[in-house]
């Protein structure tokens, strides 16, 4: 059977662009089911300029990233009281009125979607973009910023007795995470030439979502392996023709009980190693103070975990 390999590229790259951004937001403890929303909005949104103002590329993304994010920044501030299932029930329902919303919008083509969009997506163009947003989250997961989200995460109440704005933070990560969803939904568009409302469907909430959780929610590269399994793994099980997503789901169960915490830990190099690389590279030693004295990520019990998430917090900020 044939499989065009640039196309699958392509959407495995616009894939991992969305698991950034959900990433980002579930950083600081908001489990958003509104990021397939963020998805159309910005599909809709580049589509949208593009067709009718010949926007170049760069503006049609921004635009996308600034629409998504104002929208998502704005949710967050008015569900910022709600918490845990509440939100994540909230957030799904705000994704039903985008989604129901756009069949009613007759200048974005109603229930038959927006189509005839400019192709202006194409691999290389989805590569540097991704390239470009993967070293931004690198950067913001390395940052003091990180340590404020994960904080507002693990204890919010804790995050405002030590002066942490969380209404801030949960504002911030919900707009740079919807808004880089919003990238991922015009690049989307600009490849398929067309938006329908079934793009921001639950469904495309939950897939970010299982990308994130399945490749690891404690680290930036968690989304990217995430969103290799979940484009390449059912190419993989093609043969098996009909029972393929079936032995996907098998797999992802599998996963979900061998390595409940995702593939990738937060910290890949055990406190040996590190401490090893640290004398190679002629750096001065921990001392065990910081680094050895943790229990690493991967060797934490699934019952642990918020045990597990303080001594990432507490290496985070000791290696900063």
């Amino acid at each position: 059977m044939y499989v065009d390999y640039e196309l699958l590229a392509t959407l495995l790259g616009i894939n991992a662009i969305g698991a950034l951004g959900y990433y980002v937001t579930f950083s600081s403890g908001q489990f958003s089911m509104a990021h397939g929303a963020m998805f159309l909005i910005g599909g809709y949104a580049g589509g949208y300029l593009a067709m009718t103002y010949d926007l170049p590329l760069i503006a049609t993304l921004v635009s996308a990233f600034v629409v998504a994010a104002a929208v998502g920044g704005a949710l967050a501030l008015a569900l910022y009281r709600t918490r845990g299932l509440y939100f994540a029930v909230a957030t799904l329902a705000f994704g039903g009125v985008v989604v129901e919303g756009a069949k009613h919008l007759e200048f974005l083509g109603g229930a038959f979607g927006l189509g005839g969009i400019p192709p202006y997506t194409t691999l290389p163009v989805v590569l540097v973009v991704l390239a470009l947003l993967t070293l931004g989250v690198w950067a913001f997961d390395r940052s003091p910023l990180y340590v404020a989200h994960a904080s507002a995460r693990i204890d919010q109440d804790a995050a405002v007795v030590l002066g942490i704005n969380v209404r801030s933070t949960r504002s911030f990560a919900f707009a740079v995470g919807g808004g880089i969803c919003g990238v991922a939904g015009a690049l989307y568009a600009g490849s398929t030439t067309i938006v329908t409302p079934a793009n921001g469907a639950f469904a495309q909430s939950l897939a970010f979502l299982l990308m994130v959780v399945i490749g690891g929610a404690n680290s930036w590269r968690g989304p990217l392996l995430g969103a290799l399994i979940w484009t390449g793994l059912p190419e993989l099980l093609r043969s098996t023709d009909e029972w393929r997503m079936v032995a996907f789901g098998v797999a992802a169960i599998a996963l979900m009980v061998w390595r409940p915490q995702g593939l990738i830990p937060r910290r890949i190099l055990g406190p040996g190693a590190r401490e090893w690389l640290r004398r190679v590279a002629g750096r001065p030693s921990s001392g065990g103070a910081t680094d050895d004295a943790l229990p690493a990520p991967a060797a934490a019990a699934p019952d642990d975990a918020g045990r597990t998430e303080r001594s990432l917090l507490a290496e985070s900020a000791a290696e900063r």
